[in-house]
């Protein structure tokens, strides 16, 4: 797929198959491999995981974002609770 400046559209070439597949090989956009994401948030499903990894509400509120992907990505488990 090809920007047309002149124009303003797409002009597809005989290598793309498909739309999607046109789409995926703009190559103006990055690729899905060279895209970085940031965190910025932990939902409720990360609640979950960190309350199931033995984390407490107040330690949970005290993680960023990237913290408690990391915990939850390792599941690396809260052992002070459990050391008597």
């Amino acid at each position: 797929m090809k920007d047309d400046p002149e124009h303003k559209h797409f002009v597809f070439d005989e290598s793309a198959t498909s739309l999607i597949q046109a789409l995926l090989s703009c190559p103006g956009e990055p690729s899905p491999a060279t895209t970085a994401s940031v965190k910025f948030m932990i939902t409720l499903q990360d609640e979950r995981d960190l309350l199931n990894l033995g984390y407490t509400q107040e330690q949970i509120t005290k993680l960023t974002p990237r913290e408690a992907m990391d915990i939850i990505q390792a599941g690396t488990k809260e052992l002070s609770r459990s050391i008597k």
